[in-house]
């Protein structure tokens, strides 16, 4: 049987030769793991008999359980999960910093590209997260009881002298009376953040 031809054997192969080398930088602390500019992941395989040359087969990342892109891959003999935005900045020479975590600029999870990720502390991720309203806050928090309507109606109430003691209130709404203080004085479901 004779052999194929090498360019005819990589039109059947679904993995891309390594040809973007300006475009992919490797990331550190793995094993054979590329990543490109605007956040693909790619991985060296050796399998290709034919050629004997390193192939990229580029990966498909899943969503870990806060909506963030994840990765399997090697490092050291041994399988690491790694996040997307946090390979795209280490590996365009941006290591990470103590005490910080990766922002999205734009809020947007799912957008990896290096023009949209910076290093940043937890609180400036945090005002990030208002800016774009995606914090779970107020209403939006899974396990919220109350929503802005009846927050507004509780200070109102409170305003007008019509409800006199917080217990009242909170065994009315199914809520605590440690709730209820918090949120008349504005410790909690501050106005500013409605979106």
């Amino acid at each position: 049987m004779a052999k194929k031809p090498v360019e005819q054997f990589k039109k059947q192969c679904r993995f891309a030769p390594r040809q973007l080398t300006d475009e992919l930088r490797p990331c550190p602390g793995t094993d054979g793991l590329y990543v490109s500019i605007s956040g693909d992941v790619f991985s060296s395989i050796y399998s290709c008999k034919c050629t004997r040359a390193e192939l990229l087969h580029q990966r498909n990342p899943s969503l870990d359980t806060r909506g963030y892109f994840k990765i399997g891959a090697m490092a050291n003999h041994k399988q690491v999960t790694r996040m997307v935005h946090q390979l795209v900045l280490e590996s365009w020479g941006f290591p990470r910093p103590s005490g910080m975590e990766c922002r999205h600029l734009d809020g947007n999870k799912l957008n990896n590209h290096l023009s949209n990720l910076r290093w940043g502390t937890a609180s400036e991720n945090n005002h990030d997260k208002i800016a774009h309203g995606t914090a779970t806050r107020g209403e939006r928090h899974p396990r919220a009881k109350l929503t802005w309507k009846l927050v507004r109606e509780i200070r109102q109430k409170f305003l007008s002298g019509d409800l006199k003691t917080g217990e009242v209130v909170a065994e009315k709404y199914g809520v605590s009376a440690s709730t209820i203080w918090y949120l008349l004085r504005h410790k909690t479901w501050p106005e500013q953040i409605v979106a």
